[in-house]
């Protein structure tokens, strides 16, 4: 039978089949996804000072290098005392002069 005709042998119009770029929505293009590496921890590269004088604030200077090239940003974590402060730009931690410290 010709396309178009009725019957039960009729013929579809346009493609018997889906092309690899149609879909029932329309048409898509393909696209490739690429992960991202994973984000790596910066590592500290300095030492802290482990004394310090009770009349004059301790200082110490936190220097950090990122695997990833990012800028380090600063920040102290866990169990840590309320006199303690860290810059989370320069990374420079700063206690305030005491005579008794406690945590």
């Amino acid at each position: 039978m010709a396309t178009g005709s009725k019957g039960s042998g009729a013929a579809a119009r346009g493609r018997s089949s889906p092309g690899p770029f149609d879909s029932p929505r329309g048409q898509f293009a393909p696209c490739v996804w690429v992960a991202a590496a994973p984000n790596r921890p910066p590592a500290i590269t300095s030492t802290a000072i482990r004394t310090g004088s009770t009349t004059a604030p301790y200082t110490y200077q936190v220097a950090a290098t990122d695997p990833d090239g990012e800028t380090p940003v600063f920040s102290l974590i866990g169990a840590t005392p309320s006199w303690l402060t860290i810059d989370p730009s320069t990374g420079l931690a700063v206690a305030p002069p005491r005579t008794v410290f406690t945590q």
